[in-house]
């Protein structure tokens, strides 16, 4: 159990293990002055699917990302991306308990254009 205060990375529809983490905690601080790292849990994730693990990823605009800022990362919107994932998501939980209840809550996040990552 922790106690306390955290301190996290960001992620992207992180494991279940970083919710955890998150529950136990007094208080939450979520880290805003780390570098950008690509194929992290920052801007990708796995979902469950049929087939076995599917990598869903949100594609981010890198130019010159060495010693980036994560908070200067913004997201690349000339990919379907964001069409992919929700039917991936759909495809995969749609029949799962609670999908109805959470999956609009996921749906306009993702939907919705943010310039940044974080």
């Amino acid at each position: 159990m922790i106690a306390g205060k955290i301190l996290v990375s960001t992620a992207y529809l992180p494991p279940v293990a970083y919710f955890s983490m998150l529950f136990y905690a007094d208080e939450v601080l979520i880290e805003n002055k780390e570098n950008y790292v690509k194929q992290t849990y920052r801007n990708r994730c796995y979902i469950l699917s049929a087939n076995g693990p599917q990598l869903l990823s949100v594609p981010v605009l890198l130019g010159s990302f060495h010693k980036t800022n994560i908070k200067d990362i913004r997201i690349d919107y000339t990919k379907r991306w964001q069409q992919v994932h929700l039917r991936a998501m759909t495809s995969s939980y749609r029949s799962s308990p609670y999908f109805e209840y959470y999956f609009d809550r996921i749906e306009k996040i993702i939907s919705t254009n943010h310039e940044f990552i974080l």
